[in-house]
């Protein structure tokens, strides 16, 4: 009954250990930048026009999962403004190859969430690399 038990418990332990141990993705190699196409959103169009530009420091492609970027938006004070933006349920890989790369991510505003004639800012994450971006909201 002992030597059972034993290898049961030796088993939870090694499948456990592996199930922990997942792989840190490696940093970027590159550059981002962010900027909101115009300067402008309109909060009736509800369309979020960023553009994210990798400025890549290696020729080898890089890639990773949109759901990696972690995306907040601040008022004019620095504080975050909560669920402002409903992002993409559709995961897709973003490549990174060449010199530069760009991606919009097609984000939309979530509705009153933002004010009109209001000055925001947006910050974008993505493994090691942050970008922000200034922009206004017009109606």
């Amino acid at each position: 009954m002992r030597i059972p038990l034993t290898m049961t418990a030796v088993l939870v332990l090694l499948l456990g250990g592996t199930a922990v141990a997942q792989k840190t993705p490696a940093p970027l190699e590159s550059r981002l930048s962010a900027k909101v196409e115009g300067g402008e959103v309109s909060l009736t169009d509800n369309k979020f026009p960023l553009v994210l530009t990798f400025t890549n420091k290696t020729e080898k492609e890089q890639t990773f999962d949109n759901g990696s970027y972690a995306i907040v938006v601040l008022d004019d004070k620095g504080e975050q403004v909560d669920n402002a933006l409903l992002v993409p349920t559709v995961m897709r890989k973003v490549t990174l190859k060449g010199g530069t790369t760009t991606d919009r991510p097609g984000l939309t505003i979530s509705d009153g969430k933002l004010k009109e004639g209001k000055e925001y800012y947006v910050v974008v994450s993505v493994r090691n690399l942050t970008a922000l971006a200034k922009f206004d909201t017009v109606k």
